[in-house]
């Protein structure tokens, strides 16, 4: 079964991310920069940032399989490759820039400043009961990096991780079931348990991985009653008809309609709504334009209604991988060890995305909105060889070749021009 409505959560003021922590047996080391909070009024890029953000979110709804349920988080996946981004060089910094709506500095800012944002709602993630959840809503956003223990990083790379995305590295054997270990105990830690282990196969070749999480958990304004939940027929995307529950309710919302779209937005506690899109009947709800969508949503600001919703009670959980949508979204170098796309990284290492995933669950109830998301990138690579010495032959040389178990010479070249 799919679910055929779209389900936004959005802040009221700014989708963000925020904080850090750390999780797991293993060395932690912290550039010497400390963690710098950017305001919004200071950080001009936000709204181009936020805007391609949502367009990204889009444009991976629109790549999975049209039968298929999807839950994904387009901030975790913007803040991921925003922190990738800090080592991005050549075509892979263009296309990044392009992807995420800004480049360097006003990008960084951007999304330091949306991190912001959500920092009067962070919580420890241990303490979110889905049976109870908390008066006001709670978002814990945190990022990290694990970096394998043989591989060396440029400290202009760590020291912008810190700055602007407060995410510290872990030192672990990524080769290893003790380096997943590491990853395993973050992504649980930071999820509270909602994302039980990490996405990332153990590899020779991985250098470091890119973490970041997401945990909402907000009660409804209005909750649903319980008792007036029952069952009714939801027909899925092939057509076939399901008995489902219905939480059903009156309640005064936010109501629009636009070429044959409804959407609807159901106010949480303090800061965000959750949006239902609902197409026309036998129309794709990922196959809506930016346009349409934004049509509905200058109309959602118009009078409330009175509203009698019937909305089903569902949970989906989703694995995502993100190389095919991004290829799709005209992001195809850092995927590719010859572009030389993350030299600012480690330079001569040709390192290049190896994985990328996302993880994400959502589950909706009369009382409200639990979900959780992880963005992992996965970056592998070789290591530049340890030089010595380096020896350019540009003027006239000799050339002796000998037998080495006697010292014999067979050849002498004198090379006094090259033709």
């Amino acid at each position: 079964m799919r679910i055929v409505a779209v389900v936004a959560i959005v802040a009221t003021t700014a989708l963000a991310a925020c904080g850090g922590g750390e999780a797991g047996d293993a060395q932690v080391l912290r550039a010497d920069v400390e963690y710098r909070q950017v305001a919004l009024p200071d950080a001009p890029a936000v709204a181009a940032v936020v805007a391609a953000t949502n367009e990204f979110g889009l444009g991976v709804l629109r790549a999975v399989d049209p039968e298929e349920n999807l839950v994904f988080s387009p901030a975790s996946a913007a803040v991921a490759l925003a922190m990738l981004g800090e080592g991005a060089t050549n075509a892979g910094a263009t296309e990044l820039d392009t992807l995420l709506g800004a480049s360097g500095d006003e990008r960084s800012r951007a999304i330091n400043a949306l991190v912001g944002v959500l920092a009067p709602f962070d919580g420890d993630p241990a303490g979110v009961d889905d049976e109870d959840l908390p008066a006001t809503p709670l978002v814990h956003v945190a990022n990290n990096v694990v970096l394998d223990d043989q591989a060396r990083v440029e400290d202009t790379f760590l020291a912008r991780l810190a700055e602007f995305h407060d995410a510290g590295v872990q030192v672990a054997d990524l080769a290893s079931g003790s380096g997943k270990a590491v990853l395993d105990a973050w992504v649980r830690e930071h999820t509270g348990g909602r994302v039980e282990e990490s996405a990332i196969v153990p590899a020779d070749d991985l250098w470091l991985v890119l973490q970041n999480a997401v945990l909402l958990a907000a009660r409804w304004q209005q909750e649903f009653d319980p008792n007036a939940t029952a069952e009714g027929p939801f027909t899925g995307a092939t057509g076939e008809t399901q008995t489902v529950d219905f939480m059903n309710g009156l309640q005064e919302l936010a109501y629009a309609e636009h070429e044959g779209w409804q959407a609807v937005e159901l106010p949480y506690t303090d800061g965000f709504v959750a949006r239902i899109v609902l197409p026309p009947a036998g129309e794709d709800p990922a196959a809506i334009e930016s346009g349409a969508l934004a049509a509905l949503e200058s109309a959602l600001a118009g009078p409330a209604l009175r509203v009698s919703l019937s909305l089903p009670r569902f949970t989906i959980d989703s694995s995502t991988q993100l190389r095919d949508p991004l290829a799709a979204l005209g992001v195809t170098a850092i995927f590719d060890p010859a572009a030389r796309a993350l030299e600012g990284i480690s330079p001569g290492a040709d390192l290049y995305v190896g994985q990328a995933v996302q993880q994400a669950t959502i589950t909706v109830g009369e009382e409200g909105t639990v979900a959780a998301a992880v963005t992992e990138i996965g970056v592998a690579g070789t290591a530049a060889p340890e030089v010595d010495v380096v020896l350019t032959v540009d003027h006239p040389f000799l050339l002796v070749v000998e037998e080495t178990s006697t010292g014999w010479d067979l050849f002498h070249a004198l090379v006094r021009s090259i033709g």
